[in-house]
């Protein structure tokens, strides 16, 4: 594919994700915003101790397996061997389904457990049932997003998500009527809607994917050919084992201590000399609503990053290295401009945002302090992209790791003495060891030319 060819379907591509991602944050910071003002901060707090939960699970079910499909996909895809292609898409979805079902199992039936014993917050354990409904749909639906992506077609990805938010959207408007009648927790009202849109997006993939089967020249192939070839089968859950284990463990240890920071950090506020309501508020507003707005223009970097994994995939496998420089210069320029802008209208607009959507002082304070934090929150994203395009798993673990073990010495030593502004610093100090780590590796990836290990 021509230099210019493969320019212009990264832009196209990015375009597509990118105006999808920013309609879905409008959606979401209306759906937050209408949640916020029924439900209360300390209802948004409940919720997000949960959610760490649920991500965890998902982490045990689906792990890295859309990273690492897309990058198999992309690969193979560029090699002009489809068929390799579909039997790593169909091995990585069978890998993603037991796993996903046994994590869903495991969520539904020790709920009771981990909301009384763990996050000691009785609230939690409806929210924790429901959301494991959702944890099998998406499994799947990472995968078959995986199989598009891997091609460059975002624009059914990208509608599907769309379709999702009104799905969730709506799906929480019937369930807040339903907790009002039954007297129920308001803080289930967005687990269902989360477990709604999850099911939602594996049904339409499906759907869409069967659809394609349907239609294309090989639609009359038995289906019995793409297990003939036992060896091939084998390379197919080995190499994709291979990749997802440190990708899993990631996410995996990633969620753990996400989940060791809401079950600590509430507490921490309470020594810190806060109430429990306070600081469940406290931690909801910060949670909920500050950081979802300082992470709304990461809607570009995502889109950025997910193109970019398949595409420096494919730069490795056609010994491009200096296609591959370019990239990563032209996405760390990107990623300071984009963080630049937002640490300027954050800083000084933080305040009447937070009053003006959320009706509540407290969010403008955390936008001010979180400000600054914006140009390596977004770097963290791309650069961690490339470096997993460039099969650096393992790699991408360990800095995680070592950023996950910063934050977490900061809610046990920092917030009792300065409060929730001991944990901003400690977002901080972590956001700065994960960047450097990356640009060093990056370095000298570079040195060596990219060469495929």
């Amino acid at each position: 594919m021509p230099k210019h060819t493969r320019k212009n379907t990264l832009l196209l591509g990015t375009l597509i994700l990118t105006a999808s991602g920013i309609i879905c944050r409008i959606l979401g910071f209306l759906y937050r915003i209408f949640l916020s003002r029924l439900i209360g901060a300390e209802a948004f707090g409940i919720y997000q101790l949960a959610t760490p939960l649920y991500a965890l699970m998902l982490s045990l079910g689906a792990g890295g397996m859309q990273t690492v499909l897309s990058r198999f996909v992309a690969s193979y895809l560029a090699q002009k061997d489809s068929r390799r292609a579909k039997i790593y898409l169909a091995a990585g979805c069978g890998i993603v389904m037991l796993l996903s079902l046994f994590a869903s199992v495991f969520l539904f039936f020790g709920a009771d457990f981990i909301g009384t014993r763990l996050l000691f917050e009785p609230r939690t354990v409806l929210l924790l049932q429901i959301l494991s409904l959702g944890i099998l749909p998406s499994g799947i639906h990472n995968c078959l997003s995986a199989w598009y992506l891997g091609q460059n077609q975002t624009a059914l990805p990208s509608f599907c998500q769309l379709l999702e938010q009104f799905v969730r959207m709506g799906a929480s408007f019937l369930a807040w009527h339903f907790c009002l009648s039954r007297h129920l927790s308001f803080a289930s009202v967005a687990a269902v809607g989360t477990a709604a849109g999850e099911l939602f997006s594996c049904l339409f993939l499906t759907a869409c994917l069967f659809l394609a089967h349907i239609r294309s020249s090989q639609k009359h192939r038995p289906i019995s050919v793409f297990f003939e070839e036992k060896t091939l089968w084998y390379d197919a859950f080995r190499e994709l084992t291979a990749l997802n284990l440190p990708l899993t463990l990631n996410r995996i240890l990633l969620n753990v201590l996400h989940s060791i920071e809401s079950a600590l950090l509430p507490g921490h506020l309470i020594a810190s000399g806060l109430s429990r309501k306070a600081a469940l508020s406290q931690y909801g507003v910060l949670t909920g609503m500050a950081l979802p707005m300082i992470f709304f223009p990461s809607a570009v970097t995502h889109a950025v990053s997910v193109m970019l994994l398949p595409g420096v995939a494919r730069q490795q496998a056609s010994g491009t290295p200096e296609q591959i420089l370019d990239t990563i210069r032209y996405t760390i320029s990107f990623c300071i401009l984009l963080g630049t802008s937002a640490v300027f209208t954050f800083f000084f607009f933080g305040p009447y945002l937070g009053r003006f959507l959320f009706q509540n002082e407290e969010v403008g304070v955390f936008l001010r302090i979180l400000s600054f934090l914006s140009p390596f929150l977004y770097l963290e994203t791309t650069l961690g992209s490339i470096l997993n395009g460039l099969g650096k798993t393992s790699l991408v673990f360990f800095q995680n790791l070592a950023g996950d073990v910063i934050r977490i010495l900061a809610i046990l030593f920092l917030v009792p003495i300065l409060g929730i502004r001991g944990y901003l610093y400690g977002i901080l100090a972590s956001e700065l060891t994960i960047m450097t780590i990356a640009l060093f590796f990056l370095r000298q990836e570079s040195a060596k030319g990219f060469a495929v290990h």
